[in-house]
């Protein structure tokens, strides 16, 4: 179970902490060692598209330096 709101956090006020990394670093969480709970946690993110996302902000960028989105007026 995770901590949601002030209530869920209180309950951990003066608990030791620690920040754990699950499985091939798919995961890494922060836990209470007092009540062995996972307060927060997060999955690594997919980065098997960046290229391909970098690729289009780059062009996007480009486009707008050359002023290809500009309204001449």
């Amino acid at each position: 179970m995770a901590v949601f709101d002030y209530h869920g956090l209180l309950a951990h006020v003066g608990h030791s902490f620690e920040c754990i990394v699950y499985g091939d670093e798919q995961n890494v969480a922060l836990a209470c060692n007092d009540c062995h709970e996972v307060i927060i946690d997060f999955n690594r993110p997919d980065f098997s598209n960046a290229s391909s996302d970098r690729a289009a902000i780059d062009t996007l960028f480009k486009e707008l330096s050359d002023g290809s989105d500009r309204d001449d007026r």
